[in-house]
């Protein structure tokens, strides 16, 4: 995975706790390796999370537009939400 992506903090300022890691966890795997499908996902950030966690936590990106879903039941795929991914890039720009 590249560890050179900067992540829009304001985007994830809505999760707080432990948890916030995971939510990291998942945005840097969609933005890396969009189109993903749950699975997918799951195995890359780790089966070691309970699968209804990373489904729950994905729901809720899904609900604050973070996250975009293509498709349905289990041949439903994610991806960054394209407002979200060109600001990322616009700061990854500014950065160098």
């Amino acid at each position: 995975m590249n560890e050179n992506i900067i992540i829009d903090k304001k985007s994830l300022k809505f999760l707080r706790g432990s948890h916030t890691d995971w939510y990291e966890l998942i945005y840097k795997d969609v933005m890396a390796y969009p189109k993903s499908g749950f699975g997918e996902i799951h195995q890359r950030i780790g089966e070691e999370i309970n699968k209804h966690k990373v489904r729950r936590i994905i729901r809720q990106m899904l609900d604050k537009k973070i996250l975009i879903a293509d498709g349905v039941n289990k041949w439903k795929k994610y991806s960054i939400e394209q407002n979200l991914l060109e600001n990322n890039q616009n700061s990854i720009k500014n950065a160098q």
